[in-house]
């Protein structure tokens, strides 16, 4: 018998403007919004922009579907640490 388990996530486009000078760190503000999401039983999937828009067709959904299953599991990780 296979369990699916439904989960709610939230697909954030983030632009260069929401983004340090280091593409991978993002402002204060908005990391308190992912955190905010969090805490309201959100998956947050943050998609850097100029990222997505220079991928293939072919390859958006792929890395899409990954970054989701990435946010989903880290999640569920960081509860399992807390108990």
């Amino acid at each position: 018998m296979t369990y699916i388990s439904f989960c709610r996530v939230t697909v954030i486009s983030a632009t260069e403007e929401q983004y340090l000078r280091d593409p991978e760190v993002l402002r204060g503000w908005v990391d308190l919004k992912i955190r905010c999401l969090r805490k309201k039983k959100l998956h947050p999937v943050v998609i850097n922009y100029s990222n997505w828009k220079n991928l293939p067709d072919r390859e958006k959904i792929p890395y899409l579907m990954r970054e989701i299953k990435e946010s989903v599991e880290e999640d569920s990780s960081e509860k399992k640490t807390l108990y």
